[in-house]
């Protein structure tokens, strides 16, 4: 039997304190983490590599983020001493897409192929839907966790992350939220990586605050931010290392996959040749059906009836016969031809008024983890008055656990 829960971890106070909560908690799982990061590092490497030399490689990284975020790197210190492994590896881990730019460009090609969409006032709700599917490797698929953080300086957040890592998607108790997509610029150097730029969206109070990590000081590589609040407000923001584009939804539907949109950034970007026309299609499939006159109605009314319908593929490996079904923004088998490493992990949907939600109500999410195809999702909640993680009406066994389909890989 597979073992599907997605941990959920309630932590706060400070940097320090959070980061070796983190690290306590999830210790095993970080271990194996960071063995098979440093296995899927070595194996396709773009330059000669071994452990002391990109231990050796990494250290500007290292020195930009603390300059840029020293706060949450402490963190990363602090789930490096909780789970009793080395900080150099465990800030490697956090480097996920940036460090991925080492690889051979077909295999990074091959393992990373994010969607991610907005909708500014949903129907019945009249509230922001931000959602996203975050497909990496499989063998991450068994890392993923969920934290729900109070520092004690900054709001509130619920976090969707890989053990060991301080974030990668999520929203705040002001109404904020963050999806990205993978993108490949050519102008990669030592900068803030994705992970903290996303915790740095998440620490602000109000849109201004959080457009402004993304956008200012000298970035790692390229990445894009769809950055929204409660009121409908979206902005996206396209980024190479040293460069930026915005993008405005306007109040209309919006999506984004792994190409650059703005003309003036198109330059800076690497084509992979194994991954571009995939980003393409999704891209093409998803503006479609956003543009639908009729997108309110499949907008759901309630837990029984599909949230979405699509009548088309957001996923290019799709296994032969399968059709669109309840809650699915992707869809995968998990493989594909000359694909064996990719996995859609994430799916996220973020119901009710942030705020409030919170603060002291519920916050209600649709989680996946794996492809849809495969028949594996579930719905959760979490009730901050109870403390409780609820799946379908039922609390599962151990504080704080979600319910959703997994399966076990090997690191590669």
């Amino acid at each position: 039997m597979n073992d599907t829960s997605i941990p959920l971890l309630d932590t706060s106070g400070t940097p320090s304190a959070m980061g070796e909560a983190h690290g306590e908690t999830f210790r095993d799982l970080i271990h194996e983490h960071i063995a098979c990061h440093r296995d899927w590092i070595f194996e396709h490497s773009a330059v000669p590599m071994d452990e002391g030399r990109l231990d050796e490689m990494w250290q500007p990284w290292i020195e930009a983020n603390q300059q840029a975020a020293p706060d949450l790197v402490e963190e990363m210190r602090g789930i490096a001493r909780g789970a009793d492994v080395s900080f150099d590896h465990l800030f490697q881990v956090n480097s996920l897409l940036d460090l991925g730019n080492f690889r051979w460009m077909d295999c990074v090609g091959g393992t990373v192929g994010c969607t991610c969409f907005v909708v500014p006032h949903e129907a019945e709700t009249g509230q922001t839907l931000l959602g996203q599917t975050y497909d990496l490797s499989a063998f991450r698929q068994r890392f993923n966790i969920v934290l729900r953080i109070q520092p004690d300086d900054g709001p509130a957040q619920l976090v969707y992350s890989l053990a060991g890592m301080v974030g990668l998607a999520g929203l705040n108790e002001h109404g904020l939220g963050i999806n990205i997509n993978y993108l490949s610029s050519n102008d990669c150097q030592p900068g803030t990586l994705h992970a903290v730029i996303v915790r740095q969206v998440l620490g602000a109070a109000n849109l201004a605050d959080a457009v402004a990590a993304p956008t200012g000081g000298t970035r790692a590589g390229g990445s894009h931010y769809l950055v929204a609040d409660d009121a409908g407000h979206v902005v996206s923001v396209e980024t190479t290392a040293e460069q930026f584009a915005l993008l405005y939804p306007d109040g209309e539907p919006y999506g984004h996959t792994n190409h650059y949109l703005s003309d003036w950034l198109q330059p800076r970007q690497v084509v992979r040749s194994s991954s571009i026309g995939s980003s393409i299609a999704r891209y093409t499939a998803l503006r479609r059906f956003l543009q639908r006159d009729d997108l309110d109605r499949f907008v759901e009314g309630d837990d029984r009836r599909p949230q979405f319908l699509p009548p088309l593929d957001l996923c290019t490996r799709r296994a032969r016969g399968t059709r669109s079904s309840a809650r699915q923004y992707d869809r995968g088998d998990g493989a594909g031809a000359g694909r064996a490493e990719h996995a859609h992990l994430w799916r996220l949907r973020l119901r009710g008024r942030v705020p409030g939600d919170l603060a002291g109500g519920l916050t209600s999410t649709r989680a996946v983890r794996g492809p849809r195809c495969r028949g594996r999702r579930s719905t959760g909640s979490l009730d901050r008055r109870s403390g409780r993680s609820t799946v379908r009406g039922r609390v599962p066994s151990g504080a704080g656990s979600w319910r959703a389909g997994r399966a076990r890989a090997p690191c590669r």
